[in-house]
Order: structure tokens, then C-alpha cells, then sequence
């Protein structure tokens, strides 16, 4: 079932498909009218604000790409949070085997120190998260 789509909905929707990186307004006016199989003019119409009525093919599309904007959302998030809990747990892990590697004395001290250096660099960068 297709929610209530406002011709300005359409409006933002395209205008994000189709960044100022694709190149000059009239270009992506182009591609996406050549992407969608739109009409040249409808997708103008949508580009500077003068369509009044969306169409039922139209807010199909424009549904489709909300939930994909609000999946790719959800999953940036969950990537987030797996990343804490990751990283949560590979602290606890160092904090433990630092713990035992301090009980260790001799030759065997700097093997644990090099597999827990190995250890964070497998991680990865925690300044990544956004």
C-alpha cells in the first residue's frame, strides 16, 4: 500500500538519485529521466517545484526509494552498534590477557605482546564510526 507521496517528496527524492556529482542540473535531469523512463519534462516539472499531482507510477517509485533510504538508515546503525560490541569485547579480551601476561615472566612475554598488537590491528581503526 502506497503512502501519501507530496509532489515535493518526488521532488527531494530525485534530486538526491541524482547528486550534483552526475553532473549539470539539465544532466541529471537527463539520466533521470532516461533511469526512470519518465518523460524529459515531468522530471523537470518535479525539478523546479511545478507539479501539483503525483502520479501513481511516481509514488510507487518515490515509496520504493524511501524505504530503501530508511533500510540503508537502519543498517548504518546496526553496523554502528555491532562495531561498539566489538570493540567493547576486544578491550575486555586485551584487559584479560594483559592480566595474565603480567603473571608471565621471561621468554613468553614478548609473544603474548606481539599477538595482542596483531590483535588490535585485525580490529581495525576505531576512528572510522561516523
Amino acid at each position: 500500500m502506497s503512502q501519501a507521496c507530496s509532489p515535493a517528496d518526488v521532488q527531494r527524492l530525485l534530486k538526491d538519485q541524482w547528486p550534483p556529482a552526475v553532473g549539470s542540473v539539465s544532466a541529471r535531469i537527463r539520466q533521470a529521466a532516461h533511469d526512470l523512463g519518465w518523460d524529459y519534462a515531468r522530471i523537470w516539472n518535479y525539478w523546479y517545484g511545478k507539479v501539483r499531482r503525483v502520479e501513481g507510477h511516481e509514488a510507487l517509485w518515490a515509496d520504493a526509494m524511501k524505504r530503501r533510504q530508511e533500510r540503508t538508515q537502519r543498517t548504518a546503525v546496526d553496523l554502528r552498534e555491532e562495531h561498539d560490541d566489538i570493540t567493547v569485547r576486544h578491550d575486555r579480551m586485551e584487559a584479560l590477557l594483559a592480566t595474565l601476561v603480567s603473571g608471565l615472566a621471561g621468554e613468553a612475554l614478548p609473544e603474548v605482546q606481539s599477538v595482542l598488537r596483531e590483535s588490535r590491528g585485525a580490529v581495525g581503526s576505531r576512528d572510522v564510526r561516523g
